[in-house]
């Protein structure tokens, strides 16, 4: 497995390039303003350099966020609808092609509270724990696609293993993990 760090905004591996999307990397809050909603658009850009095809799957991104004195921000997950994986959530990248799976997000300002919350794929809500502050922050995602996807359990072996029934099989299917570099993510007054 052939991983390729560098300090720009992406990582490389075995010809996949994977990058932080942030649709707009300063956000004015104004203060003023109560009960302000501000979206924002947070993912990741995947793109195939390689020669061959691939698909990708658009459902497991995971957050993760470093204040301004790089703590990890507490994030709360909760599920408020159960969504399950379709066909239209598996992404064939052709060679030279890219491929944006945004994840709908939004900055809240409430009662002197601005929290974050990212929606999941799955239906459920990414939400920062602690109120957020003005200043930079640095975000960026874990994203991982492993067998089987889309199962069913049907029951266990002999020896009481869980077995499987995969709803979804693709010879050309990327399977791994890979944290994408941080994009600095502003909060502005």
């Amino acid at each position: 497995m052939m991983f390729q760090a560098n300090n720009t905004n992406f990582v490389e591996l075995n010809g996949f390039r994977f990058e932080t999307f942030i649709s707009d990397g300063s956000i004015s809050v104004p203060e003023s303003r109560p009960n302000l909603t501000v979206p924002i658009q947070l993912g990741i850009r995947i793109t195939n350099k390689t020669s061959s095809p691939k698909r990708f799957l658009d459902f497991y991104l995971t957050p993760e966020i470093l204040s301004k004195n790089s703590k990890l921000v507490g994030l709360v997950f909760a599920r408020n609808v159960t969504l399950f994986v379709s066909e239209s959530n598996f992404k064939l990248l052709k060679p030279g092609e890219s491929t944006i799976f945004k994840l709908n997000s939004k900055l809240t300002l409430y009662q002197g509270t601005m929290r974050l919350s990212i929606l999941s794929m799955d239906g459920g809500v990414w939400t920062s724990f602690n109120s957020l502050e003005f200043g930079s922050y640095k975000v960026r995602f874990h994203y991982r696609t492993e067998p089987p996807i889309g199962h069913r359990f049907l029951g266990k072996d002999s020896k009481g293993n869980p077995i499987y029934d995969s709803l979804f099989e693709f010879d050309d299917l990327w399977t791994g993990s890979i944290f994408t570099p941080y994009r600095i993510l502003s909060l502005i007054k």
